[in-house]
């Protein structure tokens, strides 16, 4: 796994945007509309990472 990521601009371009995201969630405090919408980025990040994984 570590190979296909590192190997792949696009599966470590969506790492990082799954990162950066998911740190941004967890420490800062967002209203709830903000943190809704960042939850579903989220969501669809880790969805597409996990059907690219797949294939």
């Amino acid at each position: 796994m570590y190979h296909r990521l590192t190997s792949s601009s696009t599966l470590l371009n969506l790492a990082q945007a799954l990162t950066y995201h998911k740190t941004s969630y967890e420490d800062m405090s967002l209203q709830d509309l903000h943190a809704a919408q960042e939850s579903q980025i989220i969501q669809n990040l880790c969805d597409t990472f996990r059907n690219i994984l797949r294939l």
